[in-house]
C-alpha cells in the first residue's frame, strides 16, 4: 500500500492602503454694501425751563420778620391788649380798695402786686415746622423732532470660491499570495 502525503503551503496576500484626505478651503471677499439716506441730518431740540417757587413768608412772620405795615398793625393790636389788660387790673384794684372795710389793707395790695411771676422758658425751633416754607416746582419741558428719513441699503455679496480636492486611496501589495504543494510517498 502506498501512502502519500500532500503538503499544501500557502502564504496570504498583505496589502497596504494609504489615504489622503487634503482639507477643504473657502474663501469670500466681503460684500460691497452701499447705503442710502434721504431726509434731513439736522435734529431740533427745544428745551423750557423749569421753574422753582418758594413762598417763606409764614417763616418769616414766624421768626419776627414782617413787612413794616404789619410790624405796625401788630403792634397796634398788642398795644390796644396791654390797655385793656391794665384797665382790668386798674379796675381790679378798685373793687379792692372798696373792700377796705372788710380787712383789705394796702400793704396786702402792694404785696399782691410786686410779686414775681413764675419764671418762664421756651423752646422753639424757627420756623416752627417745615409746612411754613412752600415750596412749587414746574417741571420743564424737553422736546426733540428728529425728522422722518429712510435709509437703505444695497448689498451685493461676493461670490463663495471653494477649493475642494480629491481624496485618494492608494493601494500596494507588500506580500503576494502563494500556494505550495508537496507530495511525499511513502
Amino acid at each position: 500500500m502506498i501512502t502519500s502525503q500532500i503538503q499544501i503551503q500557502t502564504t496570504d496576500a498583505k496589502l497596504q492602503m494609504r489615504t489622503s484626505r487634503p482639507s477643504m478651503k473657502m474663501e469670500q471677499g466681503p460684500a460691497d454694501i452701499k447705503t442710502h439716506k434721504s431726509g434731513s441730518d439736522t435734529l431740533e431740540i427745544s428745551q423750557e425751563a423749569a421753574t422753582l417757587f418758594i413762598d417763606q413768608s409764614k417763616a418769616f412772620a414766624e421768626a419776627n420778620l414782617k413787612p413794616s405795615t404789619q410790624l405796625a398793625a401788630d403792634w397796634a393790636a398788642k398795644g390796644q391788649a396791654s390797655a385793656s389788660e391794665y384797665v382790668a387790673a386798674k379796675a381790679q384794684e378798685g373793687k379792692q380798695l372798696t373792700k377796705i372795710e372788710r380787712g383789705v389793707t394796702f400793704a396786702r395790695l402792694a404785696e399782691q402786686q410786686n410779686q414775681p411771676g413764675p419764671p418762664s422758658s421756651t423752646i422753639a425751633y424757627m420756623p416752627h415746622s417745615i409746612d411754613r416754607v412752600k415750596i412749587q416746582v414746574q417741571p420743564g419741558k424737553l422736546q426733540i423732532d428728529a425728522p422722518n428719513s429712510e435709509l437703505s441699503f444695497q448689498v451685493t455679496p461676493t461670490p463663495v470660491k471653494l477649493d475642494i480636492p480629491k481624496w485618494t486611496i492608494t493601494q500596494q501589495m507588500i506580500q503576494k499570495p502563494s500556494i505550495s504543494f508537496k507530495v511525499d510517498q511513502a
